[in-house]
This record gives C-alpha cells, structure tokens and sequence, in this order.
C-alpha cells in the first residue's frame, strides 16, 4: 500500500511540474502586425510563432519553418520566455496577448526589426 502511495504522488508531481500557470496561458499562436514590420516590402509576408502545449515552438516566416522548444516563468511583475533553437537561447517577455523580444527576431527573420508579436485571433 506504501508503494502505491509514493507511485501516486511521483505520478501527480511529475504531472503537476510539467506547466506551471504562467505556461498555460502563452499557448497559442502570434503574429507581428504592420506596426512592429520595419523594412518589409511584403505585407503578406508575417512572421507566425506557434506555441505549442508539448513546449515546442514553430515560427514560420517567407516559406521557411523554424522549429525549437520553450519554457516560461514568472518573475513577478512579468512573464520571462525562452526560445531554445539551434542550440541557442533568446529570450521574451509576455505582456498579456503580447509577446515582446529584448532583440530582434534574429533567429527566424534577419532582415526584419521584430521585436513584438501578438496573439492571434482565433478566427485566423
């Protein structure tokens, strides 16, 4: 009966630690919008960043899909994101339907000045 004890609270703990709140509520799908484009000659061509529950991340930008994994925590009075891809860390802050980068967008779009994507509407 112990056994079964300590299985069921390993169990709950190892479930429990996998999202905290904070990670719960930045799921989702962001779009920088024209506002926060510097330079794009494209207006159709929008960086998408997807966060996905599994802590995998994929951001598409002019037909090329880059994919890497995420984690969140709390700070207080904000939301510190990583992006873990190509074996390097870039990091975020969640602003409520926003996600804000301390750098540019490097890591996917280059030749962009991105440093804001908000959630996307689910209609699209």
């Amino acid at each position: 009966m112990k056994r079964l004890s300590y299985l069921t609270c390993l169990t709950f703990f190892v479930f429990a630690g996998c999202f905290n709140r904070y990670e719960k509520e930045i799921i989702g799908s962001y779009e920088a919008t024209d506002g926060f484009i510097q330079g794009s000659e494209k207006k159709n061509n929008v960086p998408i960043l997807i966060l996905n529950e599994d802590k995998t991340f994929a951001i598409k930008f002019d037909n090329q899909l880059k994919r890497g994994a995420w984690k969140a925590d709390d700070y207080g009075d904000w939301t510190l994101i990583e992006f873990k891809i190509d074996s390097r860390i870039h990091q975020a802050v969640y602003l409520g339907d926003k996600i804000k980068f301390n750098n540019s967008l490097t890591f996917c779009c280059p030749t962009q000045s991105i440093h804001t994507l908000k959630r996307r509407r689910i209609d699209q």
